[in-house]
């Protein structure tokens, strides 16, 4: 939860995992090249595709359409990343390294892809990193898969700046291995890189891994490395677990409960001016804001789940908490369609921090006004006439509005996604 570990990603949890493609590409081009032997190494394979006629151009062509093949197949681009959507919503896990070549971290994470020495200036920028040792798909120049590339991979490693960056990450925190066998020329080179240079000072490492023979059990043994037997996807979902135990992260079914409400929130919006206009009622104004602060703020937690910001229980508190109090100031200083718009938002952040057994007692009322939250259409029909009285000034305001906007009784006047929050709030406060 402090952030403290390096996850180490290989091609297990991506598209060359067990029975997630077809073939994997290496099998695809052994089977190109009528190579029978398996015990050859991946990128001696990927060298001898490149001394056929097709040469480095016709290997990247046939990578980019395995990358595709993966992509248009809905349940295989599903299975190759089960991983990532489940790394995505932990947010304490900001560092990532990778030998793969997909942009499944970057397009499911929200990760930056640091490829290029030069991009090593800017990864204090990113808020989750990953370090794409071999190269990326979308620069076809950068992908690391023959013997040749290899050769030049480890001399820049060992003399650049991204080589230097990985190991001060590798000597600084622990070191998650996933998606590696022990028969990984890519997993043995960079551990065996990192043991020799940290010697006796290097950190507990751990290999995930969910089968793996005696022999092998020893090997880790050896290299000092500690096994987890599970599957990679699986036991990053029993650490999010713990963690949700500890009240450190809100479960994913969160995102499902978040969805639901937005649906209602839609439905009652779109039935509050379906049924009334603001010009003969001025006070469904603020309940149309409130609704709009709430499935604004429901759909910025929808449209961030890559990030998991809003997984962090402590931090989605503490924003249901700041938006209250800017409700409740705009609502001293008389800005009423500001106040409805705040107490909506804050509503929202409220709903997403609950426990899901809370989130079916406590939903937010999808109707509003001033200290008045209305669960439901035929509630708030009832009230409707009687909430003048319940906060006059707010009343005044809101009639003042539809004099200075006469087409209110044809169009919906919405609240913008965008606050002036120096109005209400000192720089502690924001």
């Amino acid at each position: 939860m402090d952030g403290k570990i390096v996850l180490f990603a290989g091609a297990g949890i991506s598209t060359e995992a067990k029975g997630v493609m077809p073939r994997t590409l290496y099998n695809e081009v052994r089977h190109v090249l009528k190579i029978e032997d398996q015990t050859r190494s991946f990128p001696d394979v990927m060298q001898d595709f490149c001394s056929t006629p097709s040469g480095k151009i016709g290997l990247i062509q046939r990578i980019n359409d395995h990358f595709d093949y993966a992509y248009v197949h809905t349940s295989i681009f599903r299975n190759a990343t089960r991983f990532h959507r489940e790394l995505a919503t932990f947010f304490p896990l900001d560092t990532i390294v990778t030998t793969n070549w997909d942009t499944y971290f970057e397009d499911i994470c929200a990760a930056t892809p640091f490829i290029e020495d030069r991009d090593i200036a800017f990864w204090e920028v990113a808020k989750r990193r990953v370090l794409k040792i071999h190269g990326s798909i979308t620069n076809f120049g950068s992908i690391v898969a023959t013997t040749n590339d290899y050769d030049l991979c480890k001399a820049r490693l060992e003399s650049g700046l991204i080589g230097a960056h990985l190991k001060s990450l590798l000597a600084t925190r622990s070191v998650v291995f996933v998606g590696y066998s022990l028969q990984d020329d890519d997993f043995l080179q960079i551990y065996g890189s990192v043991r020799s240079a940290l010697k006796d000072f290097h950190r507990q490492a751990y290999f995930v891994a969910p089968e793996i023979n005696e022999q092998d059990r020893l090997r880790l043994r050896e290299m000092n490395l500690h096994l987890i037997e599970t599957d990679g996807t699986f036991f990053l979902s029993q650490i999010k677990a713990h963690a949700t135990t500890k009240r450190c992260i809100i479960p994913d079914e969160m995102y499902n409960d978040v969805a639901e409400l937005l649906t209602e929130v839609e439905e009652a919006h779109s039935w509050l001016h379906d049924t009334y206009n603001a010009k003969a009622f001025p006070q469904i104004l603020y309940c149309s804001w409130y609704q709009d602060g709430l499935s604004h703020a429901l759909e910025r937690i929808l449209r961030l789940r890559s990030t998991g910001i809003y997984s962090d229980l402590h931090r989605t508190s503490a924003s249901a908490r700041s938006y209250d109090l800017f409700a409740q100031r705009y609502r001293k200083l008389r800005y009423y369609g500001d106040s409805a718009y705040c107490y909506g938002y804050s509503n929202a952040y409220l709903y997403a921090a609950l426990t899901s057994e809370e989130r079916q007692k406590y939903a937010p009322g999808l109707f509003f006004y001033f200290d008045n939250e209305i669960r439901n259409a035929r509630q708030y029909a009832r009230a409707l006439k009687r909430l003048p009285e319940k906060h006059k000034a707010a009343f005044k305001y809101a009639q003042g509005v539809v004099r200075r906007h006469p087409y209110l009784d044809s169009h919906i006047m919405h609240h913008m996604d965008q606050l002036n929050l120096s109005l209400v709030a000192d720089e502690q406060d924001i």
